[in-house]
């Protein structure tokens, strides 16, 4: 016999294909041996089970998707008002093409893949729009047009969810600077970034900047034993002082000092350039303490002074396909990466079979950043400011694209029907009249 209680155990167990149909099996009987009431409160509880999400996915209700929307189309109006051209990739690809060496190899981990029923070939759900990027600028576009300045706005698919972002589906808005990566890009690409972020009416911004391949440099030059070089990135990914100062290797007043480094940029970047650091890392050091200038100046030219800059040599999460200098935005009062950003070398297929890109005289330098919206979402203030017009049925359309195009948000309705909350005001004789 079916009963509420086992109904909700289905629930919690989010039941397989196999046991709802056993549940259809056994519905007609669960019906017939309870009374009406009964039977009612169990179709009830099957049909909050019909409404359940799997975990990391949700329903944008018309609030929420309102505010999202609005915000994605003044970022895209901020964007390609400074030249950047819109694209827009496929949900899904090949998964060769979105694994090719390049950006996508690091993502497998976070990639849904789905048997293409047509092609028998195995195709993936894009987890980053950035691979694609990599695939679009190597085989669509014209290759002597660099600097190549391209925008996006886009969701994506991830099989799992972090600590901190726990959808799985959300939006990215981003812009992409391919074949170039002078100071100026940088600056650019970090600028737009914050600029987007006010628009929205985000305050109290923080750019936090890193060098992802650092410390992966200092361990290689220091030819680290593999257990201490394990313990190490260990105790670094926990920023646990007495745990490195415990271990004895070659660079551990380097390591200390780094760590000792850390906050805001232009301090922090003055005690880095002091250290004996790799020669690779000692230029982008330089080039980094360029980059904070540049930033700084565009800031105090736009009036930003509620934007710090910080430095973290060892922030590496998140930036597995990041080489150079790279970023990740945060906000006062917001939990969680409003977005991130930084270098990183275009390499997509035969192009990309080589890890040294030095060595590759087909792969494109890139600078680029992605604005996660759903957690920027939760900053965007409602917008009161439309005026919204209950018009009844019999109003003609002609009239009512009169009202339209006056700036009225219209809302048709019968003679009977309840009036939404919304409505501000509402159509009488000829004219509206506020409610």
């Amino acid at each position: 016999m079916i009963c509420a209680a086992s109904l909700k155990g289905l629930q919690n167990r989010r039941d397989d294909a196999k046991s709802l149909i056993d549940f259809f099996c056994a519905y007609e009987y669960c019906i017939g041996d309870h009374n009406e009431e009964q039977s009612l409160e169990i179709m009830s509880e099957f049909e909050a089970h019909l409404g359940l999400l799997p975990t990391g996915f949700v329903d944008l209700m018309p609030e929420e998707a309102e505010k999202e929307a609005s915000a994605i189309q003044a970022l895209m109006s901020l964007f390609t008002g400074y030249g950047y051209l819109r694209i827009k990739p496929p949900l899904m690809e090949f998964e060769e093409s979105l694994f090719a060496p390049g950006p996508g190899a690091s993502l497998t981990k976070d990639t849904f893949r789905v048997m293409d029923p047509v092609s028998r070939r195995m195709l993936g759900v894009r987890a980053d729009i950035t691979p694609q990027i990599a695939r679009i600028v190597c085989t669509r576009l014209p290759q002597d047009q660099s600097p190549m300045r391209l925008t996006y706005a886009n969701d994506v698919l991830r099989a799992s969810a972090g600590q901190l972002r726990t959808a799985r589906q959300f939006t990215q808005v981003g812009c992409e600077i391919a074949g170039d990566d002078s100071r100026a890009s940088y600056a650019e690409s970090a600028t737009l970034a914050i600029l987007g972020l006010k628009r929205l009416g985000v305050h109290d911004i923080t750019l936090d900047i890193t060098l992802p391949r650092l410390p992966d440099a200092l361990l290689d030059q220091w030819g680290l034993e593999p257990a201490t070089r394990t313990s190490l990135l260990n105790a670094l990914d926990k920023r646990d002082r007495d745990g490195i100062a415990a271990l004895d290797f070659e660079g551990k007043g380097c390591i200390l000092s780094l760590l000792d480094a850390t906050g805001y940029a232009a301090d922090a970047l003055d005690k880095v350039s002091a250290l004996d650091l790799p020669k690779t890392m000692k230029v982008e050091t330089e080039k980094l303490t360029g980059v904070v200038a540049d930033i700084q100046v565009a800031l105090d030219q736009l009036g930003l002074d509620d934007v710090r800059l910080t430095f973290d040599a060892f922030e590496t999460k998140g930036f597995e396909y990041h080489s150079g200098i790279a970023f990740s935005l945060f906000a006062k009062g917001l939990r969680g990466e409003l977005g991130r950003g930084g270098h990183y070398s275009i390499r997509f297929g035969a192009a990309g079979k080589s890890d040294d890109t030095s060595q590759d005289d087909t792969s494109q330098k890139a600078i680029g950043f992605t604005l996660y919206m759903d957690t920027i979402r939760s900053a965007l203030s409602r917008t009161d400011d439309k005026k919204i017009l209950a018009v009844p049925l019999r109003v003609g359309w002609g009239e009512l694209e009169t009202l339209r195009s006056e700036g009225w948000t219209l809302v048709r309705m019968g003679e009977c029907d309840d009036i939404p909350d919304r409505v501000t005001h509402i159509y009488k004789n000829g004219k509206p009249e506020e409610r």
